[in-house]
């Protein structure tokens, strides 16, 4: 017959291996009826880990145990999601500013584009206006130079024949 510290040694040892290989179900089953039939899950694995310490002396201080790792546990998960929704108001708030920028950005570049395609409309009127003002006035102010540089060229002609050089 087995004596209480190697049941003891066997249940730390056996079931401690048994946590961390086939996860949380397995012991819990196994060493039911040891601890007090405590249903398989998390309880009974911290009452494995407790007794295998040798913090489980008795079932008062385990179920005191247990209530402030509970309660603890449930404190954090309060803080948790009261972190989680401060992060979800701050994302959101994010999201909004982001949002609005975008759509001052979009109207800013819808206005520059009107203006962009107003100037360029404009730009091509003009360039055809100049276009055919400058076909008009090139063919007369160019014969008008054509005869000027005609009359010059023949006037010094006339002017070196008609004033010899002197001697």
């Amino acid at each position: 017959m087995l004596s209480t510290d190697r049941i003891e040694w066997v249940i730390c040892s056996v079931g401690g291996y048994f946590l961390g290989v086939f996860g949380p179900g397995v012991p819990s089953v196994w060493l039911h009826a040891f601890l007090g039939g405590c249903p398989p899950g998390f309880l009974c694995q911290r009452k494995v880990h407790l007794f295998c310490r040798g913090l489980l002396p008795d079932e008062k201080q385990s179920a005191a145990d247990l209530d402030a790792v509970l309660q603890h546990h449930h404190s954090i998960q309060e803080k948790l999601a009261e972190e989680m929704l401060h992060l979800a108001r701050n994302l959101k708030n994010n999201t909004l500013v982001a949002q609005n920028v975008i759509k001052q950005d979009n109207q800013t570049l819808s206005h520059s584009l009107k203006l962009a395609d107003q100037n360029f409309e404009k730009l091509k009127d003009e360039s055809d206006r100049l276009e055919q003002h400058a076909k008009k006035s090139v063919n007369w102010l160019l014969w008008l130079m054509l005869i000027v540089v005609c009359f010059i060229f023949i006037s010094m002609i006339l002017f070196i024949r008609i004033f010899p050089k002197l001697r």
